[in-house]
């Protein structure tokens, strides 16, 4: 690779092609000062107004540097951060030597940005073994310090020994970078270092005269600029070397320079004029670009004059070789376009200006330019063409931007521009890009376009089970989906098989999973993950089955579907939100057969991952899973902590929400306040009845009849039970679950027949599965069902199993079995300590202490722990001392 020239071609082509070195005028001073400042801190800010040399310094001082030279200009597409990481990707796999892979910024990553940007300049600079150089310049440009601020401390705090950090810009460091400056890990170099003494304005006119000036001329150019080199340059073009107006003051550089280049440009051709005003709406310019916009057959000699004569215009090494305005000249050139041409012909410049970008292969100038010019239809031409790339990109801002753009009827007239905006607003609005698609798929099927709307189908409902507080109209897309398998009897693609099924089975598991159909859909979701070669579809469509395995089919074949996927979990293509997606699905599993050991080590990689990438989109629904294991085993120090780690933040969407109460339901349960766990559960229930899905509902039904039932309210407890069992049909858990609840009430309540039924039903579908572990599970309701099983012959090898795995005694049917540590706290009851005492003696936490007493409370049916101690007594599970 030759040094300084990244060999980049197309998109990124002009962001990141470092300028070539050229004649300079030698400060031997200032150059000191660089290798002082960059041999100290490897990081330097270079900062003066505009036209005073700061990338033709930097980029001359690193001419003869042997390591790679990455130059990135700033500009005002990266308000989309995306666009910049994916500018530095490109960088890095065609300049470097082969590094991990790296990262689009997707949607998941951007609520903690900090952790994806030091993630990505650490595999930045991986690339890059020996080391590099990397250059942001006219970050003035750019989006400013909220965004810009946060990359770049990624990117100096990511830096190894090996490399250095240069950023250009004509403001100063931002104050964020105030620690780094005191430390002096970041070294600047300002307007005080960079203009010319009156010894080095003497030398620089000789340099670009080509002789010796006289003292008046010497002392008049650096009264007149004080040292600006933009202005010196100015100032010996002009030949009658007018006098400088007093009004500007001299950090406004743009207005002086203004003055300046005004008396300059009069002096030009009408020709020149008209080709520099022209050509001033392309950032990046070669000698055909030019040509093809202006007509002039001499129009590399032109673009070479400029450089010779120092007018404000560099070489860029690109290939083909290109030309770039200095920023001040192209923002005079085009301010004074638009005073010269009328708006029609102005608007004709920038569409055809626009057009060369777009055959050149750079989208994102031609998208502005566009929209300046209101060219909606080419725009929409071009959003069409670049669409799937920004968005596979995770340039979905960028998209989004230029979908914005165009007028309302315009946009929402074109199914693919409506599809297009919804699936961009996925993330940030499922609601709205819900509403985009439906219109999409609406247009898409009025048309007959086959692929149109099996792609608004798929992503619409990607966008219900991503938002989850619309889960009813899933129904209305099943309904849908059906009309589109009567109506095309093939699939577009097998991509769009792949996405079909994956969207019909999770809508499906979610909304109607005692539909028949459902084990068909499975199986083929099955088969195409087997089939299928790209990881980010094995994981992404395998957390979805492996969930709807759990809830509603076998785990039999959950065990197989793991068996296939697990040790993939590492291969290259699975991002970090697919990996969690998978764990969280195996977590559930794990819990359901109650492997312990499992699922504790699914929590821990699924803890690493989320450290290390910096995505929690996922922790309540995994570390939730964790919660649960604890609450059903008795590892409240288990609980304690998941909890403790848990976003201290309400959840945006209503299901997240009415888990999140699910939880602390059952920990109002075991600290033993019954009004609060129903009033919770009610609450959850609520929330999950309006988002319209059974499987969060069944929770909050089971959850509130226990409450009810603990509370004595034991009709409404079994009408509760009674709406449960509508809702949960096709959910295999659930099912088992609320026969489980609704046979310990019948038993309780000396309904015998409607016990065993239930019961039967409910161990059944228990055996079959190989369940060991449901919420809420509670000792005493499960013993009480063990024995009653074995009793009457229903799954006694599974009741045993049941029970020996779970440590329930089913030898004692006589009368209530607390465990010793129970045994023990009840002891500390009698004699009237508190729950704060009882942990200090036993040197356990306030809230082990609480759950064991509501486990007291529970087992002997007492209401107060007054009324414990007294049953305990009589009972003889406590002696009188």
């Amino acid at each position: 690779m030759v040094t300084g020239q990244p060999v980049v071609q197309g998109l990124a082509q002009s962001k990141i092609t470092p300028p070539k070195p050229g004649e300079w005028f030698e400060r031997s001073g200032l150059l000191g000062k660089l290798a002082t400042s960059t041999a100290s801190s490897r990081r330097i800010w270079v900062s003066a107004p505009g036209g005073t040399g700061k990338t033709t310094l930097v980029r001359s001082f690193l001419s003869a540097d042997p390591r790679p030279l990455l130059w990135y200009y700033v500009d005002q597409g990266d308000h989309d951060p995306a666009n910049v990481f994916f500018h530095l990707s490109q960088v890095a796999q065609t300049s470097g030597s082969g590094g991990p892979p790296l990262s689009p910024l997707t949607p998941e990553y951007l609520p903690n940005l900090p952790v994806y940007c030091r993630n990505f300049f650490r595999s930045f600079y991986a690339h890059f073994a020996a080391g590099c150089v990397l250059v942001f310049d006219d970050l003035q440009e750019g989006p400013g310090e909220t965004l810009f601020g946060t990359i770049l401390r990624a990117a100096m705090t990511e830096l190894p020994e090996s490399s250095n950090l240069f950023v250009i810009s004509r403001e100063e460091p931002y104050p964020y970078f105030a620690r780094e400056r005191l430390n002096q890990s970041l070294a600047h170099l300002g307007w005080g270092e960079l203009r010319l003494s009156l010894a080095e304005t003497r030398d620089f006119l000789a340099w670009l005269r080509q002789s010796e000036p006289s003292p008046s001329t010497i002392d008049r150019a650096f009264s007149l600029t004080q040292g600006w080199l933009g202005g010196l340059l100015l100032f010996s073009a002009s030949p009658d070397e007018a006098p400088l107006s007093p009004q500007f003051p001299l950090e406004r550089t743009d207005l002086l320079f203004d003055y300046f280049a005004s008396d300059i440009f009069a002096r030009l051709s009408t020709g020149i004029q008209s080709f520099l005003l022209q050509c001033a709406f392309l950032p990046m310019i070669t000698a055909g670009m030019a040509e093809d916009l202006t007509g002039r057959a001499e129009a590399r000699e032109i673009l070479d004059r400029l450089v010779r004569g120092n007018h404000f215009t560099i070489r860029v090494p690109t290939s083909p070789e290109s030309y770039r305005f200095h920023p001040l000249f192209k923002q005079f050139l085009r301010s004074r376009a638009g005073r010269n041409f009328g708006p029609a012909e102005l608007a004709l410049i920038k569409s055809r200006s626009a057009q060369l970008l777009i055959s050149n292969e750079q989208p994102e100038p031609a998208a502005e330019l566009l929209i300046d010019a209101k060219e909606w239809s080419a725009l929409s031409n071009l959003i069409q063409d670049q669409a799937e790339t920004l968005f596979r990109q995770g340039r979905s801002q960028t998209l989004m931007k230029w979908l914005d753009a165009l007028p309302a009827e315009l946009r929402t007239a074109d199914p693919r521009l409506c599809y297009w905006r919804g699936s961009c607003l996925v993330a940030q609005d499922p609601v709205a890009a819900r509403q985009e698609l439906e219109q999409a798929f609406v247009m898409f099927e009025a048309t007959g376009e086959k692929v149109g709307s099996m792609l608004a189908w798929a992503t619409a409902v990607y966008a219900i089970t991503v938002g989850w507080g619309e889960c009813y109209r899933l129904d209305e897309w099943i309904s849908r989906f059906d009309g589109l398998r009567e109506r095309y009897p093939d699939f577009a693609s097998p991509q769009i098989e792949a996405l079909m099924v994956q969207g019909i089975l999770k809508a499906l598991t979610w909304r109607q999973p005692y539909r028949a159909d459902l084990p068909e859909w499975s199986d083929k979701l099955h088969r195409l993950i087997v089939a299928n070669p790209d990881p980010g579809f094995r994981f992404s469509a395998g957390s979805d089955l492996l969930f709807s395995l759990a809830m509603v089919g076998s785990f039999a074949k959950a065990r197989a579907l793991r068996q296939q996927l697990d040790g993939e979990l590492d291969v290259e293509g699975v991002t970090p939100l697919q990996k969690l997606s998978w764990l969280t699905s195996r977590a559930i599993c794990e819990w359901i057969v109650l492997d312990q050991s499992g699922c504790m080590a699914t929590l821990e990689l699924g803890r690493q991952i989320v450290e290390a990438s910096g995505i929690h989109v996922l922790d309540l629904r995994l570390f939730g899973q964790g919660i649960f294991l604890g609450l059903t085993t008795g590892n409240i120090p288990l609980v304690k902590g998941l909890v403790a780690s848990l976003p201290t933040t309400a959840p945006s969407d209503s299901l997240d929400q009415a888990y999140l109460y699910l939880l602390n339901t059952e920990l109002s349960l075991i600290d033993g306040d019954l009004p609060k766990a129903i009033a919770l559960a009610e609450i959850a229930t609520e929330g999950a009845e309006a988002a319209g899905s059974p499987i969060p509902l069944s929770f909050g039904l089971v959850c509130l009849a226990l409450a009810l039932h603990r509370n004595g309210q034991h009709e409404q407890a079994v009408k509760v039970l009674e709406r449960g069992f509508e809702v949960c049909r096709g959910t295999n858990h659930f099912t088992s679950v609320f026969c489980f609840l609704d046979a310990y009430l019948a038993f309780e309540n000396g309904e015998n027949d409607r016990a065993q039924t239930r019961l039967r039903e409910g161990f059944g579908v228990a055996a079959q599965q190989g369940y060991l572990n449901f919420y809420p599970w509670r000792d005493d309701i499960m013993t009480r069902l063990c024995r009653e099983a074995i009793a009457a012959g229903i799954e006694v090898d599974y009741a045993k199993h049941l029970a020996s795995v779970r440590n329930l005694d089913l030898s004692s049917p006589d009368g209530p079995k607390l465990t010793p540590k129970e045994i023990e706290v009840l002891g500390w009851i009698r004699h009237g300590k508190s729950n704060w005492e009882i942990a200090q003696i036993l040197a356990i936490s306030e809230r082990t202490v609480k759950f064991h007493v509501a486990n007291i409370l529970t087992k002997l049916d007492a209401k107060s722990r007054t009324q414990a101690v007294a049953i305990a007594l009589e009972s003889g599970l406590i002696g009188d001392s």
